[in-house]
């Protein structure tokens, strides 16, 4: 992006209270609203990974195995900031 004197400038990082850039937020979507799952949602196994199915819109979803661990633990409570420390403590993912 170029200023008005004709010099490159970078855009603006978002950075968290500690000063660490944070990666963008889809439009429409801020981490202080948190994500919700559909209140008819079942979870069906299949093999290793699992399906997702909503009755109310009549959709089914393919979800691996890690995918329905998180979806399995909103259900049971767990807030969306807890679920990447989550998914390590289960194993499901590497700390960085």
């Amino acid at each position: 992006m170029q200023s008005e004197t004709g010099k490159t400038q970078e855009p603006a990082q978002s950075a968290d209270r500690q000063g660490r850039p944070v990666a963008a937020q889809p439009q429409g979507i801020s981490p202080s609203h948190g994500a919700r799952l559909r209140p008819d949602l079942v979870l069906l196994p299949l093999g290793e990974d699992a399906v997702a199915f909503s009755e109310e819109i009549q959709r089914l979803a393919g979800l691996n195995a890690s995918a329905a661990h998180l979806v399995r633990r909103m259900q049971d409570g767990v807030p969306v900031s807890a679920l990447a420390e989550d998914l390590v403590s289960n194993g499901w993912a590497s700390p960085r």
